[in-house]
């Protein structure tokens, strides 16, 4: 990818510095591990932009900038003595290759770059974990392609990354910066965090032994033979979320989770559901800046009873705070606390249903969101329904059902990878069929019980 000209990225020059893994960390490490060699599926990249008039020294002193305030940006990750640990890297340099493009084709470039250097895997013990490419046109910095690995940030900190860097490149002032990962290894250490741990552990412990049995047993392997996707871009089921919202003054993920329960409960003959949400855990203002590998999960259990669904949609939302508030924990201790109690009661725990919501949508100024009024009847949308089995090759770690929401606008859009058996005899473009059914009926008959 280089054509002998590259920029330089110096590394603040400071003394190493090393611990142990956070929580979030911890989390993604096993992930991480668990994949192929090489896999580069999880990895963050985008195409960035430059703005008129950036110089090679401009977009350097931004790099420089962004590296130094953000430790997670310059930390690799090796095993010692059987346990994982990080080390901030004091010294050294990032090279940025530099193409310079044709008139005019600087964004196809960028695009052919993106490809490759996403899939460059990364060696966590060795190579720092942001990868940039310049593109040029006219030697005039056109795009930048930034990578960076999983392991050091999760998708609401690599948002922080771009931004961070935008306002660099602006020449504004940053906003505050915060804590790092090794101060929220402070914190996960100190008493609070203990007792916080504490607090989870006995949550998880009470959800489990509720669990009902098919949404939480390992089912017969191998099980990868037997995942299957489905994605569903609807219209009709985002208006009836709009809908919904407006009426019962919840959030759009959690109308979408409210289905979910509803479904899965349905579909496996039970009276209630329980769901492991992918959850970014910043909860304070304080941590809202973190840049870091930060997710955990937060487990839900909702009762799916034939009440009206504006009822299970006040529920679901209730049950989800509490399930936020008990998500803090290290992953490993929770794990052997789940298969533990779930043998208690003569469950092999190991296949989850998961629910992640990945659809970030831009911030509107005040008295511009949309509102239920305007939310056109969703049936005849339905017709502009599109349901279809993506190619993916990966499937998700110790799932039955994991279910993604990537956007929810003009056009709700939500892929599921689930296992056959799981869902046996309908598939997961099935169950995403039913849930915009199930939805649409909720929203237009506010009194249905819908179940």
């Amino acid at each position: 990818m280089n054509d002998d000209r590259q920029l330089h990225v110096d590394l603040p020059t400071a003394p190493d510095r090393a611990g142990a893994l956070t929580w979030g960390q911890l989390a993604i490490w096993e992930v991480l591990h668990w994949l192929p060699p090489g896999d580069t599926t999880l990895t963050l990249s985008t195409v960035l932009p430059l703005p008129a008039g950036t110089t090679p020294e401009r977009l350097t002193a931004a790099l420089t900038a962004l590296v130094a305030r953000h430790d997670a940006l310059r930390t690799v990750f090796e095993e010692s003595g059987g346990e994982p640990r990080q080390t901030v890297v004091g010294g050294g340099r990032i090279t940025v290759d530099v193409h310079d493009a044709s008139e005019g084709a600087a964004a196809e470039t960028a695009e052919k770059l993106h490809r490759e250097l996403r899939g460059l895997p990364f060696d966590l013990a060795r190579d720092l974990p942001l990868r940039a490419v310049l593109v040029t046109e006219r030697d005039t910095p056109a795009v930048l392609v930034l990578a960076i690995s999983h392991m050091s940030v999760d998708a609401w900190s690599f948002r922080i990354v771009r931004e961070d860097l935008e306002t660099l490149l602006a020449g504004a002032e940053l906003p505050a910066r915060g804590p790092q990962p090794l101060d929220r290894l402070d914190y996960e250490r100190s008493d609070l965090g203990r007792r916080r741990e504490e607090r989870a552990l006995a949550h998880w412990a009470e959800q489990i032994r509720e669990t009902p049995a098919p949404m939480l047993a390992e089912l017969p392997p191998p099980s990868a033979p037997h995942l299957r996707w489905g994605r569903i871009e609807s219209p009709a089921l985002a208006a009836a979320v709009r809908l919904l919202t407006g009426r019962a003054g919840v959030t759009g993920p959690v109308a979408v989770l409210s289905g979910v329960t509803r479904l899965l409960a349905r579909y496996t003959g039970q009276d209630q559901a329980t769901v492991r949400l992918i959850v970014a855990t910043r909860f304070n203002a304080r941590n809202r800046r973190f840049v870091g590998a930060f997710n955990q999960n937060a487990l839900l259990r909702v009762p799916s009873v034939a009440d009206p669904f504006d009822d299970h949609l006040r529920r679901t939302s209730l049950a989800a705070l509490t399930a936020y508030q008990n998500c803090e924990y290290d992953p490993r201790t929770v794990e052997r606390l789940v298969r533990e109690t779930a043998a208690e009661r003569g469950v092999a725990a190991g296949g989850y249903c998961f629910f992640n919501d990945i659809s970030v949508e831009p911030a509107r100024r005040p008295g511009t969101e949309p509102r239920a009024a305007d939310a056109p009847d969703p049936r005849p949308l339905r017709a502009e329904t599109v349901l279809s089995v993506p190619d993916m090759d990966q499937v998700p770690m110790g799932a039955t059902f994991f279910l993604f929401l990537e956007h929810i606008g003009e056009r709700a859009v939500l892929q599921l990878c689930a296992d056959e058996r799981f869902l046996a005899p309908r598939s997961a473009t099935e169950f995403l069929g039913d849930l915009e059914d199930l939805l649409v009926s909720a929203a237009v008959t506010p009194s249905a019980a819908a179940g």
